[in-house]
């Protein structure tokens, strides 16, 4: 629950500051990649979900500059899902 709880933290965070997440996003972005690609147990496949919706609302509040530089590894993760 901790880090469903923490994966919507961020992307409220994201969403709220906009372009000012721009210097945070690859980090961000690297990190909730990483998380997607594991294998996880059928009761945290809702965090995967949680994971995903939070890569789009970051994505879409992040400069469009800054979210095409990281487009490839989210998308390459979305695909190992």
């Amino acid at each position: 629950m901790i880090k469903e709880n923490a994966v919507t933290a961020i992307s409220s965070i994201a969403e709220s500051c906009k372009e000012l997440f721009d210097e945070y996003f690859p980090e961000v972005c690297s990190i909730l990649i990483e998380f997607l690609v594991q294998e996880v147990p059928k009761e945290l496949k809702q965090f995967k979900g949680q994971l995903i919706e939070a890569l789009t609302i970051i994505s879409i509040t992040v400069s469009k500059d800054v979210m095409m530089a990281q487009a490839g590894k989210i998308i390459e993760g979305l695909i190992w899902i």
